[in-house]
């Protein structure tokens, strides 16, 4: 399920943000201003303590953004981006659902076309990565009705094949052909979210 929200930063080291009625397992926090910062997001399967930039691509792993993910929401620290004195922050929270909202990771091997399993045919999938250098890799989507082999990398409007390049019975496949580099590189660590379910009309925005 999912929840939304907003909730104004008060500058400290640690705001909980409670009452969301889930126990959500990704975050995604943006700022309610111009000129709107990156948003931050935290997956469940990162180390305690660490969350990145939506786009991040080469950025440092933060340790003051989504700081938890807890029984009735989260908890930020004191990055402008998401706790700024009297700033308005937006949210949205997912939790798992069987067989319809799933999260999970895996450590990349560096082969092609790699199978990822979570269960049954996904219609829309999110894989972001950290580098073994500690420093965050963009954020991939992929919806049911994208041809061939491509997905998109969010907030940039840029077409990839090596990144989740297909769907099937039971999960997806990523990619790491050379000089794509993408979603498999060898000992990288991969978070992803699948949605599912027998509804249509998700959407990516890019």
């Amino acid at each position: 399920s999912m929840a939304v929200g907003n909730y104004t930063g008060d500058g400290t080291a640690s705001l909980a943000i409670t009452g969301l009625g889930i126990a959500p397992a990704y975050v995604v926090v943006f700022g309610d201003y111009l000129p709107s910062p990156v948003p931050i997001h935290r997956h469940q399967n990162m180390i305690a303590g660490q969350s990145a930039f939506l786009n991040a691509g080469a950025s440092a792993i933060l340790t003051n953004g989504i700081m938890s993910l807890d029984a009735d929401g989260f908890t930020v620290g004191n990055h402008a981006n998401l706790n700024t004195n009297l700033n308005t922050y937006r949210f949205f929270a997912f939790t798992a659902l069987t067989n319809q909202i799933t999260f999970g990771t895996y450590s990349g091997d560096g082969t092609q076309d790699r199978e990822i399993a979570v269960g049954f045919t996904p219609k829309l999938v999110y894989v972001t990565g950290k580098r073994a250098a500690n420093t965050s890799e963009f954020l991939y989507g992929r919806l049911d009705t994208m041809a061939n082999n491509n997905s998109v990398r969010l907030l940039a409007a840029n077409w990839h094949t090596d990144g989740i390049r297909s769907f099937t019975s039971g999960g997806f496949k990523v990619g790491d052909a050379t000089p794509g580099n993408r979603l498999n590189i060898l000992g990288d660590t991969y978070y992803w979210m699948t949605i599912g379910g027998a509804g249509k009309g998700y959407s990516i925005v890019y």
